[in-house]
């Protein structure tokens, strides 16, 4: 009676382990698809400052134009397998330093029309852009990088 007891219970376990495989098998496909929905809105917005400097909006222009391509084309990569998870958050992470520095940097330059040249101006311009330039080039060697999971 003890063995066919054990019996049934390594038989329940057995399958009850095989059921929550295939719920995890499911549910990973779920958060998958849950996870990129929830990064293409984790990205950090780039704010128009309204420029009155040709040049200054020039440049925020361009940028703008190439920040939802680049948005996109990190969700594409991921979905295709060129980056891995992991890889993925950190390029996220380190694109939305570089967009919040962006984003400071304009913001400066638009002190820069309202107040003139202060030092303080001058220094938080510099300070940004110096930052801006700093995640920029990381992101961009994590994406040259080839799978990293």
């Amino acid at each position: 009676m003890q063995k066919f007891t054990k019996l049934i219970i390594v038989f329940i376990l057995i399958i009850s382990s095989l059921n929550i495989s295939k719920a995890d098998y499911f549910e990973n496909l779920l958060n998958l698809e849950t996870w990129l929905q929830e990064i293409k809105y984790s990205f950090v917005e780039l704010k128009n400052p309204n420029l009155k400097d040709y040049k200054s909006n020039k440049m925020f222009l361009q940028l703008n134009a190439v920040n939802q391509k680049i948005q996109k084309a990190i969700l594409k990569q991921y979905k295709s397998g060129r980056f891995g998870y992991y890889q993925t958050i950190w390029l996220v992470e380190h694109y939305n330093n570089f967009i919040y520095y962006s984003n400071k940097y304009f913001s400066s330059l638009k002190n820069k029309e309202i107040y003139w040249n202060s030092k303080e101006v001058k220094q938080n311009i510099y300070n940004n852009f110096s930052q801006m330039k700093n995640f920029y080039y990381q992101f961009a060697n994590l994406a040259k990088q080839k799978n990293m999971n």
